[in-house]
């Protein structure tokens, strides 16, 4: 490892292209506060300040192969940088956006829903009033066909033909308090 301190980036780079894991611990060792702190600086946080260095120094790694680097290897670190925090900036704000809009789509469903609510319950209102009842006992509170006709003191085919004709009517009444 001693003979690889005296070498010039360029020569590092050179072995780091054939495969030297040595040159690349010497890159590393001698770039990696500098990147570091560039992170730091530009993004304010320990924790992404590492995760990012570590992540550009496993890419040159992964790269080394394919890697050209035409002026000096500090420069081509900075510009990596550069790229990175761009990216960072870019993903922060499509986040931010996504969070908005599902808040927006949030709020309008919900005003949606309040609003389909009291409709459906005007509607339900408006039905003549054991007709009503009925379709509330059976679709709202998930109560059986000879529940209802037990509670009611009325035959299977009564209840279910409220139903048919709440079920049948419900739509118009809707249709009329939406507009």
């Amino acid at each position: 490892m001693p003979r690889y301190k005296s070498l010039t980036d360029e020569q590092l780079i050179a072995l780091l292209q054939q495969g030297s894991d040595e040159a690349f611990e010497e890159i590393y060792n001698r770039h990696w506060l500098a990147i570091y702190r560039r992170f730091y600086k530009k993004l304010q946080s320990k924790a992404l300040a590492e995760e990012y260095t570590q992540e550009l120094f496993a890419s040159l790694w992964s790269r080394r192969k394919e890697i050209v680097i035409n002026n000096c290897l500090i420069h081509y670190l900075n510009g990596a940088v550069r790229k990175m925090v761009i990216n960072n900036i870019r993903a922060e704000i499509r986040k931010k956006i996504m969070l908005q809009d599902s808040q927006a789509e949030a709020v309008e469903s919900a005003e949606y829903n309040e609003d389909l609510y009291t409709n459906l319950h005007r509607a339900l209102n408006d039905l003549p009033a054991k007709t009503g009842e009925i379709i509330k006992l059976s679709k709202l509170e998930g109560r059986a066909v000879k529940d209802i006709a037990t509670q009611h003191n009325i035959s299977n085919k009564a209840v279910k033909y409220h139903i048919t004709k709440a079920l049948k009517m419900l739509p118009a009444f809707l249709k009329d308090l939406r507009n």
